[in-house]
């Protein structure tokens, strides 16, 4: 797994985010899911192949939380203590949007993540 969780950025790079979904919801476990979200995370926060940033890394780090990753929580309130209340609103505002979105359209869609 931990070799798929690398290789899956670099694909999703690749990809428009229409097809993503269908790439990604048959192959993977709702575990799974919680796992790439939750390592999205890490590397938005260390800077591994994303530039490092910390919005991005709260956003990823509570998709994975919603997913059920067991430390998910832990690493945005680690991260929450070296961000402003204004960045962890808007980080969570825009994690509750795409929960919303992707709610509505019962899929694992993947969210862009342009900034």
């Amino acid at each position: 797994m931990r070799i798929a969780v690398l290789l899956l950025p670099r694909t999703l790079v690749t990809l428009t985010a229409s097809s993503r979904s269908k790439y990604l919801q048959p192959s993977l476990t709702d575990r799974d899911i919680a796992n790439v979200r939750y390592e999205l995370g890490q590397m938005h926060l260390n800077g591994t192949g994303a530039r490092p940033d910390k919005l991005e890394a709260y956003f990823w780090f509570r998709l994975a939380e919603v997913a059920g990753h067991p430390t998910a929580i832990q690493a945005q309130q680690a991260l929450a203590s070296q961000m402003t209340n204004e960045q962890i609103a808007t980080a969570a505002e825009k994690a509750s949007r795409w929960l919303s979105g992707a709610s509505s359209q019962n899929s694992y869609q993947q969210p862009a993540t342009g900034s």
